[in-house]
C-alpha cells in the first residue's frame, strides 16, 4: 500500500495539539464546565469519543471530588439512575450519529439536573437540538484537522484537550508541542514487531493511563488489526494471567504507563515469564498530560500495525453488513412509546414528595379540577428562571415572553412581577412590552422589599439599607473565606451573595449558615440558580401577590403564581405555597400546591409559554384550558 490515509491523519497532530491548546477559544466550555462541576457526572460517548468520556470523567472526578462514570449512549438509555441526582454530558465528533441523538433526546425527556454537549463541528443535528432548551449547555467547534477517517484521532484529541483546559487541568505556560510529540513517533522498533504480530495483546493500564487502554482497544479492534484485551494493572493478578499460561505463544503484553504507576508495572514485567513478549508504552507525565501523550503514542502504535497487516486504520473497508448494523436504532422497543405529559407531571412530584404514584396522581386530578373551575384575575410571575433563562439574563427576555405579556396586557390581565433584581429587571422589560402597558405592570424588587407600581418607576431604589440587614453584611464583609469567594452585594432589606466559581455554592451557603447562626431567627435565606439571598423575615414575594390583589376592582382575587425555585429553600418557595401555583422547574413536597406542568423535557421562559397558551380569555379575567395544558403536544 502506498500512502495510508491514518498517516495524514498522524501529520496533523501537531497542528491540533497547538490549535487546542492556543488558538482555540473556550469560554463557552469553560462556563458549561463550570455549571457541571458541582454534580456527578455521566459522560456519554461511542465510538472513539468513548476514549474521551474515560478521560473526561477520570478529569472531573480529580479536579471537582465529585464522581464521573463513562457510559455508552445504550448503557445511557437504559440506565436506572435517579436523574434529578446527576448531570449529563455528551462527546460526539460530528453530532449526527443515531445514537448520540437518542440518549440525548432520553436525557431531556428524564430531565436530567444539567446537559451539556461536546461537539467537533459546526451545526449538527446534537447542537441544533440542544439550542431548542435554554438550560442545555452546548459548545461545538470545528475539529482544526477537518473530518476524521474512520477512526476518531484528531477530534478525540481535540476535544480531550480544550476540555482539559476548561478544567484547568493542565499547566498551558509549557511548550506543549514539545511535550507531547517529541516522543510519540519512537515506535519504529524491533520490539514493537515483535509485540505487534501477535495474535492477541494482552493491554494493562490504570490510573491516567487508562482512557489511552480504552482507546487502543477500540481502534485495534475497529480497524481490524490484532485481539485486545485490557485489565487494570492489579486486576491482571486476579486470574487474567492465566492466560499467558495457555494462550502465551500467541500473546504479547503491553502496559501503557505513566510515573505514578511505574513500578507496578515493571514489577508485572519482571516476573512475565521472558519468553513472553512485553513492552511498556510510557508517558513522562502524571494527570492529563500524561493521557493525552499515551493517546498519541496509541495513535502511532495503531499506525504501524497498520502497515503489518497492510490495513489503512483510516478507511479500513467497512462490510455492508457492519453499515446495517451502525444504522440499528438504539432505542429498546419500550423507549419508542411517547411520554405522557400527565405522567411527567406525577413522577417530578413523586421525586420531590416521595409519595407513591397512586396517591400523587389522586393530589394531580383534584389540582387541575381546580384549576379548570377557577376563573382568575391576575398572574404574578417570578422573573430569573421563569420569564428569563440564564442565557438571558444579562440582555433581555426571548421575543416571544415579550409578545405574551404584551397580549395579556391588552387583554387587561394584571401582570405582577417579582425578583430578587433591582432595576435591571425593569430596563430589560421596557425593551420588550410596550410603553402603553408600562403603567399596568407591578414590580416587586429585591424579593418584594420594594414595590414599584409601573414599569418605568424606580424611585424606591434610594432607600437607605436598614439596620438589620447593615449588621449581618458588617459580619459577612468580615469573613475571609465569603470575601474571597464570593461577591457580596447590600440592598434595602436584602444581601446577596453570589459565588465566584459554581462550584462553592454549597461551601458557601454552609458558611454562610454558620457565621449568621445567631441571627437566624431575624432574617430569611433563600437560594436561586445564581446565588445566595439574605433578607428579613418581613420580606416576601407574597406581598407582590398582595400588592397585585389591591389594585385589582372586580370580587374576584384569584390570581395564579408562576415560578422555577418552589424547593424549600428556593426563592419562590413562599410564592409557590399559594393556592393557585405552578413552577416551571423545581417543586415543593407539598401535594395541593406548587406543581410543574410544563411538557416533558421544558423549563423556564418555554414552559411559560406552554401554559400562557393554555389561558382562555373571559373579559378581563381568564381561565386555564386543562384539556389543551394535558396534549402531549403542547409545547
Amino acid at each position: 500500500m502506498s500512502t495510508y490515509l491514518f498517516e495524514q491523519e498522524l501529520q496533523n497532530i501537531s497542528y491540533t495539539v497547538s490549535w487546542s491548546f492556543t488558538e482555540a477559544d473556550i469560554l463557552k466550555l469553560e462556563q458549561m464546565v463550570s455549571s457541571l462541576k458541582p454534580f456527578p457526572l455521566l459522560v456519554v460517548g461511542s465510538g472513539g469519543s468513548l476514549s474521551g468520556a474515560y478521560f473526561v470523567a477520570r478529569l472531573h472526578e480529580q479536579m471537582t471530588g465529585q464522581m464521573a462514570k463513562p457510559i455508552t449512549p445504550l448503557e445511557f438509555i437504559l440506565s436506572p439512575v435517579k436523574p434529578d441526582k446527576y448531570a449529563v454530558l455528551f462527546l460526539t465528533a460530528s453530532g449526527n450519529n443515531k445514537d448520540i441523538l437518542n440518549a440525548f433526546e432520553i436525557s431531556i425527556q428524564r430531565e436530567f439536573l444539567l446537559i451539556g454537549v461536546t461537539c467537533a463541528r459546526l451545526e449538527s443535528k446534537i447542537s441544533q437540538k440542544a439550542r431548542c432548551y435554554p438550560y442545555v449547555k452546548y459548545f461545538e467547534f470545528s475539529n482544526p484537522s477537518g473530518k476524521d477517517g474512520f477512526l476518531a484521532v484528531n477530534s478525540l484529541l481535540s476535544t480531550s484537550i480544550l476540555i482539559a483546559r476548561a478544567y484547568k487541568a493542565i499547566d498551558t505556560k509549557i511548550n506543549i508541542n514539545e511535550q507531547l510529540l517529541e516522543t510519540a513517533q519512537a515506535i519504529d522498533n524491533q520490539k514493537w514487531q515483535n509485540i505487534l504480530t501477535k495474535k492477541t495483546i494482552v493491554a494493562l493500564g490504570g490510573q491516567w493511563s487508562w482512557p489511552a487502554v480504552i482507546d487502543l482497544e477500540s481502534k485495534f479492534t475497529e480497524a481490524a488489526l490484532v485481539n485486545v484485551l485490557i485489565s487494570d494493572l492489579r486486576n491482571f493478578g486476579h486470574g487474567r494471567h492465566n492466560w499467558f499460561d495457555k494462550k502465551g505463544d500467541e500473546s504479547a503484553l503491553l502496559i501503557l504507563d505513566t510515573p505514578y504507576i511505574t513500578s507496578l508495572s515493571q514489577k508485572i514485567v519482571n516476573y512475565l515469564p521472558a519468553k513472553y513478549p512485553s513492552a511498556i508504552l510510557q508517558s513522562s507525565h502524571d494527570g492529563p498530560l500524561g493521557c493525552l501523550e499515551l493517546f498519541i503514542k496509541v495513535f502511532y502504535l495503531v499506525n504501524k500495525a497498520g502497515k503489518i497487516k497492510s490495513i489503512d486504520p483510516a478507511k479500513p473497508k467497512v462490510p455492508e453488513f457492519g453499515r446495517k448494523i451502525y444504522h440499528i436504532s438504539s432505542y429498546p422497543t419500550s423507549f419508542k412509546r411517547k411520554t405522557r405529559n400527565k405522567d411527567v407531571w406525577v413522577q417530578r412530584k413523586v421525586k420531590a414528595a416521595n409519595q407513591p404514584y397512586d396517591i400523587v396522581l389522586n393530589y394531580l386530578e383534584k389540582f387541575l379540577n381546580t384549576l379548570k373551575h377557577t376563573i382568575f384575575s391576575g398572574i404574578v410571575f417570578d422573573y430569573d428562571g421563569t420569564l428569563c433563562d440564564p442565557p438571558e439574563r444579562f440582555t433581555k427576555v426571548i421575543p416571544e415572553i415579550g409578545e405574551a405579556l404584551n397580549n395579556l396586557l391588552s387583554k387587561d390581565i394584571p401582570i405582577a412581577i417579582a425578583t430578587g433584581r433591582g432595576h435591571s429587571v425593569q430596563e430589560s422589560l421596557c425593551q420588550v412590552i410596550s410603553e402603553e402597558y408600562w403603567s399596568k405592570i407591578i414590580i416587586g424588587n429585591y424579593n418584594g422589599s420594594i414595590i414599584h407600581k409601573e414599569l418605568n418607576n424606580t424611585s424606591q431604589f434610594s432607600q437607605q439599607i436598614s439596620e438589620i440587614i447593615s449588621d449581618i453584611y458588617q459580619v459577612l464583609k468580615e469573613d475571609i473565606f465569603l470575601t474571597n469567594y464570593s461577591d457580596i452585594h447590600v440592598r434595602y432589606k436584602q444581601i446577596s451573595i453570589t459565588p465566584k466559581l459554581v462550584l462553592m455554592k454549597k461551601a458557601i451557603l454552609k458558611r454562610v449558615l454558620e457565621i449568621l447562626n445567631n441571627h437566624i431567627r431575624k432574617i430569611k435565606i433563600v437560594q436561586s440558580d445564581h446565588s445566595i439571598d439574605i433578607f428579613e423575615l418581613d420580606v416576601s414575594k407574597l406581598h407582590v401577590v398582595d400588592a397585585l390583589v389591591s389594585n385589582i376592582n372586580n370580587k374576584n382575587q384569584n390570581i395564579l403564581v408562576i415560578g422555577d425555585q418552589g424547593q424549600f429553600g428556593g426563592n419562590d418557595f413562599d410564592l409557590l405555597s399559594s393556592s393557585y401555583s405552578l413552577s416551571v422547574d423545581k417543586i415543593s413536597t407539598s401535594l395541593s400546591t406548587c406543581w410543574n406542568l410544563s411538557p416533558v423535557g421544558l423549563r423556564g421562559a418555554r414552559a411559560v409559554l406552554s401554559v400562557v397558551r393554555a389561558i382562555k380569555f373571559e373579559n378581563t379575567t381568564f381561565f386555564l384550558d386543562i384539556d389543551y395544558l394535558s396534549r402531549d403536544t403542547n409545547k
